[in-house]
């Protein structure tokens, strides 16, 4: 019975030792087909990855051709921007010394039509010393043609020309803002 017994426990034991391997073999093969499937995974991720490495570098790649373009237009727009407020600044100033010239030509012909009514009948040859010659200047621009036209501040600009022994030096040390501005009709 013992002997009986032992091979019943020999058998046993073989059974169990077969079932041992057949789930050694079972678990080890489910391993493996999981680390398999780990690997293809990982495989599958790192592929990923790299696509996805080169995508952001072509993206990041037109974004700075982009921002490099954009940069350039922005440069450009800025000098033309600084190249037409040096020429708006430049036209401005020939247009501001232009109308300085036109008031002071303006006041020069005024002036010139006062001496020529007020030298008729003298000599053709006298010229403008001979407004200072006069003996009330003052009252002879009030009648000269075109005197009423002028504004105010321009007609006292003129008589106080008159009083003065070189008018032509007085009109040069005006400031712009001193010549006449409008005139209606000069009679030329």
């Amino acid at each position: 019975m013992v002997l009986k017994r032992a091979e019943e426990q020999a058998q046993i034991i073989e059974s169990l030792q077969g079932t041992m391997v057949v789930d050694e073999m079972h678990s080890l093969t489910s391993a493996r087909v999981e680390c398999a499937r780990d690997e293809a995974d990982a495989t599958f991720a790192k592929e990923n990855l790299a696509l996805m490495m080169q995508e952001s570098e072509k993206i990041a790649k037109l974004q700075q051709l982009q921002r490099s373009s954009i940069l350039k237009r922005n440069v450009e727009l800025s000098q033309s921007v600084t190249d037409y407020q040096h020429r708006l600044r430049e036209s401005t100033q020939n247009v501001q010394r232009t109308e300085d010239e036109a008031r002071r030509l303006l006041i020069e012909v005024a002036m010139q039509a006062f001496q020529a009514q007020t030298c008729q009948g003298r000599s053709a040859l006298h010229h403008s010393k001979c407004v200072l010659e006069i003996q009330a200047p003052v009252m002879s621009v009030l009648k000269a043609k075109g005197f009423a036209a002028l504004k105010a501040l321009d007609q006292t600009i003129m008589k106080d020309m008159l009083h003065g022994e070189l008018w032509h030096v007085k009109l040069s040390r005006f400031e712009p803002s001193q010549f006449p501005t409008s005139y209606k009709d000069h009679g030329t």
